[in-house]
């Protein structure tokens, strides 16, 4: 195995295990605001083999699993108390004020928060705390979006994108189409969306299509081509195969830009001009062009999904589940 291919499956090995697996540093100071659980709980919960939480406006328990010295294993839970935080709003304001979040994003169009419509805070209390456990995770995630999108300008993003979390459970809809397209059940086939396609494309790349198609109202599923081992590696690893689809196309779209890089191939590019409305088309190599592949894999590792970028957003993703993370090894 050359150095080049191993880097590669170290790297896809680093991306399965922070597939949507954000280090929420700040999670017991979530938890113990919107909650009111006592923290001493919270830490004990936090520290066993296993947690969840059930939260909703009208219960909010928190269940954990701690091994005992003889090898066996006891359940226990938590109620939070009656005075607890139970409207979304409230939350986010109270987070601010105990100093987890930020008191500038309160009412804040810096970002906006998707559920239907836009707003200025997650819409669950499962969003809130997914979101405040980890504020400065979710600061870098914004940035490597627009830096993503600087390196896609050519390609039509747009600098001045403006993040918009899609914040909840578990994203079948990555692979199905985001929330407001599901009846056209469309694939997000590759993080970073359009704008990637089309640097692809002209480099002569384009991503694979679904594995399964329809022909006469029948499924059929076809053989597609083999993997990388980089991403078998990390197909074989992630949590939920069918929603990492997408990961797996950016790792083989990675590996024919590299090829493109290492061939000097020639692409033509169009940016915006001196004027409003001027476009310039020039010829370069692609080793000249800038790689939006780095900050896509950084997101990533920072627990995270670039869904898409159009003129005047970057579609993220979080994930409100709330699981455990992943523990790193030495």
């Amino acid at each position: 195995m050359s150095d080049e291919a191993g880097d590669a499956i170290v790297r896809a090995r680093a991306l399965a295990d922070a597939f949507l697996r954000p280090r929420r540093p700040r999670l017991a100071d979530a938890l113990e605001v919107v909650t009111a659980i006592d923290r001493a709980h919270i830490e004990r919960a936090l520290a066993g083999s296993r947690w969840s939480l059930e939260l909703s406006r009208d219960r909010c328990e928190l269940h954990w699993a701690e091994k005992e010295a003889d090898g066996s294993t006891t359940s226990l839970s938590e109620r939070a108390p009656g005075d607890r935080v139970r409207e979304t709003r409230e939350a986010w304001e109270s987070l601010a004020a105990r100093g987890v979040i930020p008191e500038e994003w309160v009412g804040s169009q810096a970002r906006r928060f998707a559920r239907g419509q836009f707003a200025s805070a997650p819409h669950t209390l499962a969003g809130a705390i997914a979101i405040a456990a980890d504020p400065e995770g979710i600061i870098e995630a914004e940035r490597l979006a627009r830096e993503v999108a600087s390196r896609l300008v050519q390609w039509g993003a747009s600098k001045s994108t403006r993040p918009v979390w899609w914040v909840g459970g578990r994203p079948e809809w990555i692979t199905q189409g985001r929330p407001d397209e599901r009846d056209a059940r469309l694939p997000v086939a590759l993080p970073g969306g359009g704008a990637m396609h089309e640097m692809l494309a002209a480099i002569g790349y384009s991503v694979p299509v679904s594995v399964e198609t329809i022909v006469r109202r029948r499924a059929v599923t076809r053989r597609e081509a083999p993997l990388s081992p980089a991403a078998t590696e990390f197909l074989t690893r992630v949590w939920a195969p069918d929603i990492a689809r997408p990961v797996v196309n950016l790792i083989r779209a990675h590996e024919a830009w590299a090829e493109a890089v290492r061939d000097r191939r020639v692409v033509k590019t169009t940016m915006p001009g001196a004027t409003e409305g001027e476009w310039v088309v020039r010829t370069v190599k692609a080793s000249e062009l800038p790689d939006p592949f780095e900050p896509l894999f950084l997101l990533l590792l920072r627990g995270y999904v670039l869904l898409d970028l159009s003129r005047r957003s970057a579609a993220l993703f979080a994930d409100a589940t709330l699981r455990a993370p992943i523990v790193e090894s030495a």
